[in-house]
């Protein structure tokens, strides 16, 4: 595992990505049938007073959108985990 700022190259990232995703797909989920894509995927969230959360799938195309809703506090902060990477990663302050 990376020290927190340790350096480190892209081609070295992907490759710890895919490590993970890998040994996800053979250990959490190797009993799942498993369909991999090679597209975009765009996943939308809105939270509302770090107590609820809606999130959104959209399909290939985007014609339709599924969706859910929850309170699951690990799950929301998460999500906030993620749009402050983001907002990091484009400079831009999260709101």
């Amino acid at each position: 595992m990376l020290q927190q700022n340790a350096s480190i190259t892209y081609d070295a990232f992907l490759a710890a990505i895919e490590a993970g995703d890998r040994a996800a797909l053979t250990r959490t989920f190797r009993n799942a049938e498993v369909l991999q894509v090679d597209a975009e995927m765009p996943v939308f969230f809105w939270i509302a007073d770090r107590s609820r959360a809606l999130m959104v799938v959209q399909t290939f195309g985007g014609q339709d959108e599924h969706g859910f809703t929850t309170s699951d506090l690990a799950l929301i902060n998460a999500l906030l985990t993620t749009r402050d990477r983001y907002s990091r990663a484009a400079d831009t302050p999260a709101p």
